[in-house]
């Protein structure tokens, strides 16, 4: 009887016991393609690649303040920052 991966690490089971300790990823156990989670708050629809989880597609606006840097146009009514307080993070103006 052949193996079938699981998406759910915990039902795979035996299959896990090539991997070395609990970092190993799922990816190395799902096809190309299936979904995954890379970790980022910054990314939507990652898939494995080759093994490993691949970054989706990036949906916030900033990671950092100096990401919003190119926004600041009016300094006297006050600065641009990166707002990381829940994704998707977005460059809000700091009065």
């Amino acid at each position: 009887m052949a193996a079938v991966a699981s998406t759910n690490v915990a039902e795979a089971g035996p299959i896990l016991d090539a991997c070395e300790d609990a970092s190993c990823d799922p990816c190395a156990l799902l096809g190309n393609g299936a979904p995954c989670d890379d970790g980022n708050e910054c990314t939507s629809g990652d898939t494995c690649a080759d093994g490993i989880c691949s970054a989706g597609a990036n949906v916030c606006a900033c990671q950092q303040d100096k990401d919003c840097a190119h926004l600041n146009k009016d300094l006297c009514a006050g600065t641009m920052f990166c707002n990381t307080g829940k994704p998707p993070y977005t460059c809000e103006l700091n009065t």
